[in-house]
């Protein structure tokens, strides 16, 4: 399965148009929005689990929550909504600095106690 990008480039278009940092997503919804035909559905639910699974996925966006839901009338239709966050912004100073070996000497490091 490929990345299909302009997936994520639309995913991220809705959440700006939206306004909203965070909101509930079905493939459906997704679907009407950008007017996609339904054999789009396996790609879109592929892309958002992808982004559930793999924190690191390359996208301004993450699925943080995955529910399965049923419908209360007839056909008891079941389907899975995604909750769409944005990532938070990286900072410089989010990463702790890897701290350096204090005393070496031949083949033994000794780290300093904390």
């Amino acid at each position: 399965m490929g990345t299909h990008p302009e997936m994520v480039d639309k995913l991220s278009l809705l959440m700006e148009e939206s306004g909203e940092k965070q909101r509930w997503i079905t493939v459906e919804e997704f679907r009407g929005y950008f007017q996609l035909e339904k054999n789009t559905s396996p790609a879109i639910a592929g892309i958002l689990r992808r982004m559930y699974r793999n924190p690191t996925f390359g996208c301004p966006y993450r699925v943080t929550r995955i529910e399965i839901c049923k419908e209360n009338a007839p056909p008891y239709r079941v389907f899975r909504r995604y909750l769409v966050q944005a990532r938070s912004p990286r900072t410089s100073g989010s990463r702790p600095e890897p701290q350096a070996p204090a005393h070496v000497s031949g083949n033994l490091v000794k780290l300093r106690n904390p």
